[in-house]
């Protein structure tokens, strides 16, 4: 069974982070001289200090805080980089705020990242594993890529410690329409699951689309089917979430909907992973451009497009609790605020209390705070658009150094 991985230690990966300077709005900020001068002389101190309990004192440092620490000197690189302090101390940690990795289209393995805490953009690199990868999902610091012109081809990667390595094939190729991927981590017992659901029309009938839920498993290392399911006059699409063992996934509709009725173009297909059983579709709760869906707090969060077919008035969030409880709507004034107006179709991702909106033709960036139902600009995109066809794309996902792939 094919099989590659590829790991490396953590101080080479840390290349892929601009650590002299951080780029803010196109500038860059150098430390002073006195500075400097303070992180020596801690240095000083720290020497009789054992490694257990630097490894502590490290832990509770920001990512990006902690990285510098590692151009200090080589006791603190020896044990920033050593694996009892990746695997037992940083799990103590508490976690970090979500990042957002921000490239152009063209240049998908180098891009620049927005770390919340600091409000600051900073460079960033992906490994580089295959050109024709594009990002399919991220859970508890792992990301998913899928290769688009060979969806059987699926790599997964901790973005913070470079680490990747490209699943097996299964046993027989997949030949669909539309891929909808998602994975699930669980960090205590080191193991994921990567969750494909495949549509793909019934020869001769394109009303009839096949659904298939194909599942990966890093314990035992393969894939299978989990179930099937026939869809009369719907397609599942290629957004999709797992949200406390059910994975959710945007239906389309296959046939030309009436006017007064376009909330039924779109539907929510909700699948219990661990029972095997597909559930009733849930209906939407307005017409949508698009829908998006996140898992923030142990909730599933749909962010969507509030209009029709090429059209988009407003964007709003839904809870899904039974039935869809709008928590959000973005202000006029943001709305308008996108350069070039945003799409009817734009880009979506967050965890824990974020939600990150941006427009593929724009690297203009919106937060939204769930705790506090605020709207924000992210600090402007240091990534310049020097070309009207320029696209931009990205994906949030949980900066962590202690998950392996």
């Amino acid at each position: 069974m094919e099989q590659e991985a590829h790991e490396t230690l953590l101080t080479p990966t840390l290349k892929g982070i601009q650590l002299k300077s951080e780029l803010v709005g196109g500038r860059r900020s150098e430390a002073s001289p006195d500075q400097c001068s303070g992180i020596f002389s801690m240095e000083d101190h720290s020497s009789y200090l054992p490694d257990d309990m630097l490894e502590k004192i490290f832990a509770m440092l920001p990512l990006l805080s902690l990285f510098r620490s590692t151009v200090v000197c080589k006791r603190w690189r020896r044990i920033i980089s050593s694996e009892s302090f990746i695997m037992v101390a940083c799990a103590l940690s508490r976690p970090h705020k979500p990042w957002y990795l921000m490239y152009r289209d063209s240049e998908h393995s180098f891009g620049v990242s927005y770390d919340p805490s600091s409000k600051k953009w900073h460079q960033f690199a992906l490994p580089s594993f295959d050109p024709l990868a594009s990002f399919a999902a991220s859970a508890n610091g792992l990301a998913c890529f899928m290769d688009k012109t060979n969806c059987d081809v699926i790599y997964v990667c901790n973005p913070m410690t470079k680490m990747w390595r490209k699943l097996p094939k299964p046993s027989s190729p997949w030949i669909s329409d539309y891929s909808a991927v998602d994975m699930a981590v669980d960090r205590e017992n080191h193991m994921y699951k990567v969750v494909v659901a495949r549509s793909t029309p019934v020869p001769g009938d394109y009303s009839q689309w096949d659904l298939s839920v194909e599942v990966y498993d890093s314990v035992s290392d393969c894939w299978n089917t989990s179930n099937t399911m026939l869809l009369q006059g719907r397609r599942a699409g290629e957004e999709s979430k797992i949200c406390k063992g059910i994975l959710y996934c945007v239906s389309h509709s296959t046939s030309t909907v009436a006017v007064g009725h376009e909330e039924s173009r779109h539907g929510l297909i909700a699948y219990d992973l661990s029972l095997g059983k597909f559930h009733d579709i849930i209906s939407m709760p307005c017409s949508l451009s698009c829908a998006r869906l996140v898992s923030c707090r142990g909730k599933l969060i749909m962010v969507g497009g509030i209009g029709a077919y090429d059209f988009i008035k407003g964007v709003g969030i839904w809870v899904l609790d039974k039935e869809w409880k709008q928590i959000g709507r973005m202000p006029t004034k943001l709305f308008h605020g996108f350069v070039g107006g945003l799409d009817d179709v734009f880009s979506c991702g967050g965890h824990g209390e974020l939600i990150y909106i941006h427009s593929y033709g724009s690297p203009q960036l919106l937060v939204y705070d769930l705790a506090s139902g605020s709207w924000n600009w992210a600090r402007t995109c240091p990534v310049l658009k020097r070309d009207p066809l320029h696209l931009f794309t990205g994906f949030c996902f949980e900066p962590r150094l202690n998950v392996t792939v």
